[in-house]
């Protein structure tokens, strides 16, 4: 399964429901790395004043170390194809 950017967002945030989060907990997840680039833009942009954006910064610094290089898609320059 590959998760968009929502889906991780509502999840960070508990706001999944019990049904979709129980799925992201057992699937085998591909990470897009349009999706990573979106969310590390949000946590960057986020005010560090504001409460509770170290624990944000630190989950998605955990998601991003915990995708392995085999399970991030992205287009290739040369081949124009995703990896296999």
């Amino acid at each position: 399964m590959c998760p968009d950017t929502n889906v991780c967002i509502f999840d960070a945030a508990g706001r999944l429901p019990p049904d979709a989060a129980a799925l992201l907990d057992r699937a085998r997840l591909f990470h897009c790395s349009v999706c990573l680039g979106e969310l590390a833009t949000g946590v960057a942009n986020a005010d560090p004043a504001r409460p509770g954006w170290r624990a944000s910064r630190d989950h998605y610094a955990a998601l991003f170390a915990s995708v392995p290089v085999t399970r991030l898609l992205s287009r290739t320059r040369r081949s124009g194809s995703r990896p296999d």
